[in-house]
């Protein structure tokens, strides 16, 4: 099976998203279509510093702005 990286982008990053354990795509499913390990869902990206925050906190815990609601 051929390797998938995951591209870092602000339009849809759900669709870009590969299994940790074969690196099959996933999309938006809860768990991989092809071994069945557990997806965690995509975590926000801070779009002032680029840190990546537990949870989803309507603030940035590293630099104070304001986290986007699709980040």
């Amino acid at each position: 099976m051929e390797k998938i990286e995951s591209v870092n982008n602000h339009d849809d990053l759900s669709s870009d998203r590969v299994c940790a354990a074969c690196h099959a795509k996933v999309g938006k499913a809860k768990f991989c279509p092809e071994c069945a390990t557990p997806i965690e869902p995509p975590r926000p990206t801070c779009e002032g510093c680029g840190h990546q925050p537990e949870g989803t906190p309507k603030f940035c815990p590293e630099c104070g702005a304001q986290m986007s609601e699709t980040s």
